[in-house]
């Protein structure tokens, strides 16, 4: 089995992003975990970030723009994209 990389797409959420975040750490396949983030203005959403840059599998990546707009920047990052708004079962 190859390791898999995931982005999570985030702007100002806390609840979602962060249930998710510790799903993921519990898949064996995982090897890093990017959070693209949206120039979040959201102090609970920036305290959390602080909380979780220093975990090894996990890198907060801040935009200062939408990476929806800008998201092929970002194509070789990952082999799954998980997004609230899409169906992305992991098999």
């Amino acid at each position: 089995m190859h390791p898999i990389n995931i982005i999570i797409n985030n702007f100002n959420l806390v609840t979602w992003p962060k249930e998710m975040v510790n799903t993921i750490l519990g898949w064996k396949k995982v090897q890093q975990i990017f959070i693209v983030d949206n120039n979040s203005n959201y102090f609970p959403t920036l305290d959390w970030y602080k909380q979780i840059e220093l975990h090894p599998k996990i890198k907060v990546i801040k935009m200062k723009y939408s990476a929806k707009d800008k998201f092929d920047l970002l194509n070789n990052l990952t082999n799954l994209n998980i997004d609230p708004t899409q169906d992305s079962t992991f098999h």
